[in-house]
């Protein structure tokens, strides 16, 4: 049971990167993950929230190694602004200086001055929100499935909870990216209240 295994923390220099998670899941035999942290936060209080952000990769690499990087890196920048319990402002302001919204899978888009974290982010807190707040968060990080296939898991299963009572109509990739498109146009991003859920 991988759940078990040891996990092996290293401050090293990262070249501009500050958290890496090396995930041994192709190999059976080495029970133990790693997570780097670079050498330039030994000592920081930094350290924690990088550690915070990587252990969320590893959490999500148990159940699913090839999950897409949207959301493998919303939900590690989501579990990091929960651990600090400081609002992101820079989050905000990116996303209002954005043409579209989209959601990136290419790596260059989620180094820390660009844009890729700030929609999957915003993403991530309006579903948490709607779709069963800590239960759907648990849920959607142990999924097997990958992207919009677990978010749509996560919904389903967590409205037969009754941690929401959203119709199932509603509960797929697109109505749900259009009610969060619609709830950033019409109320502050952080809040993401309003949406057809609540009209």
């Amino acid at each position: 049971n991988r759940s078990q295994c040891p996990v092996k923390i290293k401050f090293m220099n990262l070249n501009k990167r500050l958290g890496q998670t090396i995930a041994h899941e192709s190999d059976p035999t080495r029970c133990s993950d790693e997570i780097l942290l670079d050498a330039s936060l030994e000592g920081d209080w930094k350290a924690q929230i990088v550690l915070v952000h990587e252990l969320t990769h590893l959490i999500r690499y148990q159940h699913n190694l090839n999950e897409d990087l949207w959301l493998d890196e919303g939900l590690a920048k989501f579990m990091e602004v929960q651990f600090i319990g400081i609002w992101q402002s820079g989050f905000e302001v990116q996303l209002q200086n954005l043409n579209r919204f989209w959601l990136s899978s290419d790596d260059a888009d989620y180094n820390e001055d660009k844009p890729g974290y700030t929609t999957s982010y915003f993403l991530l807190q309006y579903l948490y929100s709607h779709l069963g707040g800590d239960k759907f968060l648990r849920k959607l990080a142990t999924s097997n499935k990958a992207g919009w296939e677990s978010i749509e898991e996560a919904a389903h299963s967590s409205r037969s909870e009754g941690l929401n009572t959203i119709d199932p109509k509603f509960l797929n990739r697109e109505s749900l990216w259009t009610h969060f498109a619609f709830a950033l146009l019409l109320n502050t991003p952080k809040l993401a209240s309003y949406g057809f859920f609540l009209l």
